[in-house]
């Protein structure tokens, strides 16, 4: 009675031994990612790819040292005609404290397939 007396106090009361709940089992399914088709639709980062390696490949080129802004979801519009509005900003080497380069941004209107992306248009806007 003295220890049933001390285990109360201590927190540590016994109780009925009963049965045990049965243990839950779950199960996770992870899907694989599906592999793409070439005649399947542009998405947003398809068409930015585009209009950065047409321009880098016009512009970059021509200009070693340009340094290309990274994809940025907010430069890309997908427009109701299934075509994408793209614009890649980049920065051309040199510049001085006297003489600034402030940059330029490339626009395109990219549409087409996986296999096959179609720039409709590109046009450069310098920012200086």
């Amino acid at each position: 009675m003295l220890a049933a007396g001390l285990a109360a106090l201590s927190g540590c009361a016994t109780t009925a031994a009963g049965p045990s709940p049965a243990p839950t089992v779950t199960a996770t399914v992870t899907a694989s990612p599906v592999p793409r088709s070439p005649n399947d639709s542009l998405t947003s980062l398809d068409a930015w790819l585009a209009c950065s390696a047409a321009e880098r490949a016009n512009y970059g080129l021509q200009n070693p040292g340009t340094v290309f802004a990274p994809y940025d979801a907010s430069n890309v519009k997908a427009e109701s005609d299934g075509s994408f509005t793209v614009q890649v900003s980049f920065q051309p080497p040199g510049g001085t404290a006297q003489n600034p380069v402030y940059g330029a941004i490339a626009s395109c209107v990219v549409k087409g397939t996986v296999s096959e992306p179609d720039i409709v248009s590109i046009g450069e806007t310098d920012l200086g």
